[in-house]
């Protein structure tokens, strides 16, 4: 009887370290970036209140949303919605679109962005774009009460240098709430004016955020500190 209770004990404890690793080895997973774009997890349910991103793919496909609105249609992308991150993304050095094209009306990111703690590496943006230029770049109408908060970018690269509004997550942020977003590991950003790692120009309410990264940022005039 003793022998039997040893070897339940023991396989209840084997049962429960498996299922702390795999829990661990979910937390930590990576999604890396092969230039693709999943869309599909929002056109089959646009008016969701929410959509969490599992892969680099959709990430991707958060970009090509916004940046093939027509314009002039009073569309706004992901308005009243919130994008949380469920991975950590590696986009692998791959030129990334900025989520949301200056060049056209309402082709702004409307929605709400929370990393949940993870990290987004190797953002590599070269954008020949006159404004806006970030992994998101601009935030929409200010009315909306937008958040971007709890997330990590690792190895920066924006190159815009003809461009105004140029930062690491944001080009410009109108009165948007921007917390608990950090910059590390190695940064290149450059534009004409209002740049910065983190925000290039911004309204936005901000906490707890920082820059603690090697590397450059460059602007003509305006360069932010942030």
């Amino acid at each position: 009887m003793k022998l039997k209770r040893l070897l339940a004990s023991i396989l209840a404890l084997t049962m429960m370290f498996s299922m702390m690793s795999f829990s661990v080895s979910a937390e930590n997973t990576v999604s890396v970036w092969d230039g693709t774009i999943d869309r599909t997890w929002y056109d089959a349910n646009p008016t969701a209140d929410s959509y969490t991103i599992t892969t680099a793919a959709q990430f991707a496909g958060i970009a090509d949303i916004c940046n093939t609105v027509a314009s002039n249609t009073g569309v706004h992308p992901f308005k009243g919605q919130t994008i949380y991150l469920g991975v950590d993304i590696n986009l692998n050095g791959n030129n990334f679109s900025p989520i949301g094209d200056a060049s056209v009306d309402h082709r702004y990111f409307y929605g709400s962005f929370d990393g949940q703690g993870h990290t987004i590496s190797n953002i590599k943006i070269e954008s020949g774009s006159a404004k806006y230029v970030g992994l998101f770049g601009k935030t929409g109408n200010p009315s909306y009460n937008q958040t971007f908060e709890n997330v990590t970018l690792e190895n920066v690269t924006v190159l815009a240098d003809g461009a105004q509004f140029v930062g690491g997550l944001i080009g410009r942020a109108d009165k948007s709430i921007v917390t608990n977003v950090n910059v590390i590991g190695e940064i290149k950003i450059s534009g004409d004016r209002f740049v910065g790692g983190v925000l290039g120009h911004s309204y936005a309410q901000i906490s707890d955020c920082s820059v603690e990264a090697s590397g450059t940022i460059n602007a003509n005039t305006w360069q932010a500190v942030l």
